[in-house]
């Protein structure tokens, strides 16, 4: 299990758009996403802060947006396919590919054996360095269980 530390935060958004666009999401729909997504900006609630004082937030996605988990599944989506060129014979008791799962900002990864999984662990680490995400090890070590059986 890989659990990512930064989620929406991290998300590089010219990435995100050619990602978007590769999957069928072109024209009028792309830009109204880039749209809502290009000038993000945050304030505090606080009665010493004046209301119009504001933050840009120039990288990611809004966290709490309805748009965000979608948008971010479509991002994740770029390592599960990655995956899925890189090991198309991982599979679970013979199943269809399920060389990983995700929810969220977790990643559950299967593999047949330990040094497969070794294998499927740097490539998801080589594409979160790409792609300015973090991989909290820590949570992700405990998470994990390699080379044990039920």
């Amino acid at each position: 299990m890989l659990v990512f530390e930064t989620a929406y935060p991290s998300v590089n958004r010219p990435q995100l758009y050619t990602y978007l666009h590769e999957q069928g999401i072109q024209g009028q729909m792309l830009a109204v996403i880039k749209s809502l997504t290009k000038s993000l900006k945050v304030r505090a609630l606080h009665p010493h802060i004046p209301v119009d004082d504001c933050v840009y937030i120039e990288t990611g996605l809004a966290e709490g947006s309805a748009l965000s988990p979608r948008l971010y599944a479509i991002f994740l989506g770029s390592l599960l396919r990655k995956l899925r060129e890189n090991f198309p014979n991982a599979q679970c008791a013979g199943a269809q590919w399920i060389g990983a799962l995700a929810y969220a900002d977790d990643l559950c990864l299967c593999a047949d054996s330990v040094e497969e999984l070794d294998k499927i662990i740097t490539v998801a680490q080589h594409w979160a360095e790409d792609h300015r995400a973090k991989i909290n090890y820590e949570t992700s070590a405990n998470k994990t269980k390699r080379g044990q059986t039920p």
